[in-house]
């Protein structure tokens, strides 16, 4: 199934987001001899991608609680709002 829209953005963002936080982690180990755990990496390349999420998507509304299960249908507002996510 191809990705569009705002589903092929947000996949983006996440890959981003995740490459970004082990290239950080990595920098840890080798510079400052830090040790990550998977949970961390996994929580902050979440939390990373959210905020990158809400940058790029400004017209839309990210609920945290909904992104750690399911990113794509927390955006709720802009184009991307439908009556029946609302209920």
């Amino acid at each position: 199934m191809p990705l569009i829209g705002l589903q092929k953005s947000l996949w983006l963002v996440a890959i981003a987001a995740s490459c970004w936080t082990v290239w950080l982690s990595r920098n840890g180990k080798m510079f400052e001899r830090l040790v990550t755990t998977l949970d961390a990496l996994l929580f902050h390349s979440k939390m990373r991608a959210l905020m990158w999420a809400r940058v790029v998507h400004n017209e839309c509304i990210f609920l945290e609680s909904d992104w750690w299960s399911w990113p794509v249908k927390c955006c709720m507002g802009g184009r991307s709002m439908r009556t029946r996510d609302l209920v």
